[in-house]
């Protein structure tokens, strides 16, 4: 998938949306479940980024490897 440090702050993206869903499990206001909302668009789509741009440098660094060594 990419580095250790980029699928580690993946990770840790995903498991922060789960802590702020729990937290707000008891008894939510509107305002609350719109802040959770929020976040969980916001998060989703820096995910969706962040692993498309990680995606693109390991291919692009693969592409490198190969350039440099040919078989």
């Amino acid at each position: 998938m990419g580095t250790p440090r980029c699928t580690g702050l993946l990770i840790g993206l995903e498991f922060e949306l789960g802590v702020d869903i729990i937290r707000s499990g008891d008894q939510p206001t509107w305002e609350q479940l719109g802040h959770l909302g929020s976040i969980a668009v916001i998060r989703t789509f820096l995910n969706y980024f962040l692993e498309k741009d990680v995606e693109k440098y390991a291919g692009s660094s693969q592409n490198e490897k190969q350039l440099e060594n040919p078989a």
